[in-house]
């Protein structure tokens, strides 16, 4: 036959996925983390690697068709990024950034950590222009910090960009035993024990539940991974790994199912409540706790004038 379908994928990292709305690209699923790659004074606190274990590592991750790498010249004082620093205008960044691109030096543009109102203005200066445009926006995201849910998310959606997440697993916070519990390997920012100790519960229930069902070892990482990736239709999770049991472990969360209501239960899981979306959000549409706000019908100040139907 000739046209015959492609081989069976290595593994569920094989499976991929189109970037965004505003990039082809094929990538895989879970992306690997390099901020631990190196052995410089950052140590301390992002971890080390030495150069034969990341090869290892790098190696197993790309036999099992992973092709996404999240590597900074600013990790480990270059050894593995460039920082918005309000000095420089917009303007001036993107045409820069659009050189780049038409120099052949960079295929796509993405940005990190930045405010949701210059990313805006970024991509609509770009767009009036004739300038590439970012097709990825990376933030801290995880069920113990949601903040970008409230105009990021919104902003990714609207302007096509892919969603990649750092700091998912909270720097260890859901590995099977706390991160405070005297393993010195693992770091955390989280500071808040009482929302870390009822995210666990709330995440470890639902793990079990899912080990029972499925006959499977189901780990809380591999639950929070799941959940990373349902949140929004182009969502990727980045992961800071240090060996290849832990890159098995985080491929087999690529075949964990959450139903709608366990993802209700990890959003909630740390505050336990539903999280404050800020001005105005929670003024306008206080009855929104989970998803995004849509449309007229979300707002309660529109319900008083007449019924909208959501569509």
């Amino acid at each position: 036959m000739v046209f015959e379908p492609a081989a069976p994928p290595a593994s569920e990292l094989a499976r991929y996925r189109i970037l965004s709305p505003r990039c082809s690209l094929r990538v895989s699923p879970i992306w690997i983390g390099g901020m631990s790659f190196g052995d410089s004074d950052w140590a301390s606190i992002l971890g080390k690697m030495e150069k034969s274990a990341v090869f290892e590592l790098l190696d197993y991750y790309r036999s099992q068709g992973g092709n996404f790498i999240d590597l900074a010249n600013a990790y480990h004082n270059g050894q593995s990024e460039e920082w918005w620093t309000y000095d420089t205008t917009i303007e001036e960044v993107m045409t820069y950034l659009n050189d780049l691109v038409t120099a052949g030096k960079v295929t796509y543009l993405g940005i990190s950590n930045t405010p949701a109102w210059i990313v805006s203005k970024a991509n609509q200066y770009a767009q009036d222009h004739g300038l590439r445009q970012f097709v990825v926006y990376q933030g801290r995201y995880s069920p113990l910090n949601r903040e970008l849910e409230r105009d990021i998310f919104g902003l990714c959606e609207h302007d096509g960009m892919a969603m990649a997440h750092w700091g998912v697993l909270g720097q260890g916070s859901f590995g099977n035993q706390p991160p405070n519990s005297g393993n010195t390997d693992r770091r955390t920012m989280v500071a808040d024990e009482e929302r870390l100790t009822r995210a666990r519960d709330v995440i470890g229930k639902i793990a079990k539940a899912k080990s029972q069902q499925t006959k499977t070892d189901v780990s809380m990482a591999g639950v929070v991974i799941a959940w990373a990736i349902k949140k929004a239709p182009y969502s990727y999770p980045i992961i800071g790994m240090r060996s290849i049991n832990t890159l098995k472990a985080n491929i087999a969360a690529l075949s964990i199912s959450l139903t709608e209501d366990e993802m209700i239960a990890i959003d909630d899981a740390a505050a336990g409540d539903p999280m404050d979306r800020g001005w105005p959000g929670n003024f306008a549409a206080p009855t929104v706790t989970h998803g995004q706000i849509k449309g007229p019908w979300d707002l309660w100040f529109t319900s008083t004038e007449c019924h909208i139907v959501g569509q």
